[in-house]
């Protein structure tokens, strides 16, 4: 059967249930630190656009992603193999705050290719 996942009170299946896992994945991996994991969940593009070590730099220099928790994908826009999720994480001092992750799905895989949080790109774009 088809993957499904409970969020609040409704359920999702299917592609959605896959980006929100993908999601919750980046967020943890990101506001862990966990940054060499949280680079392997972005797209092929986007890791020969953006080294490792810019990667690093980006997370470390991002107070609003340290210790962030709780993702709550809430919103899934999918095109084309191109997928944007919108939601909320819980900040260090217990206050929600709006994400925005865009994905690109690589075979059957859904991979990260750019992550806001607070409305300000949390990860760098492009070659610098």
């Amino acid at each position: 059967s088809a993957p499904r996942l409970v969020v609040g009170s409704g359920a999702v299946n299917g592609a959605e249930a896959l980006l929100t896992d993908a999601t919750v994945g980046l967020v943890t991996d990101l506001a862990s630190g966990r940054s060499t994991a949280a680079y392997g969940r972005m797209s092929e593009t986007y890791r020969a656009l953006v080294s490792l070590d810019r990667f690093e730099a980006a997370i470390a220099a991002n107070p609003l992603l340290r210790g962030a928790h709780d993702p709550v994908p809430s919103h899934w826009t999918i095109q084309r193999g191109t997928a944007e999720v919108r939601g909320s994480v819980v900040d260090r001092s217990g206050q929600k705050i709006a994400f925005t992750a865009g994905f690109a799905q690589e075979a059957s895989i859904w991979r990260a290719t750019a992550f806001s949080i607070g409305n300000v790109p949390a990860l760098p774009q492009g070659p610098r």
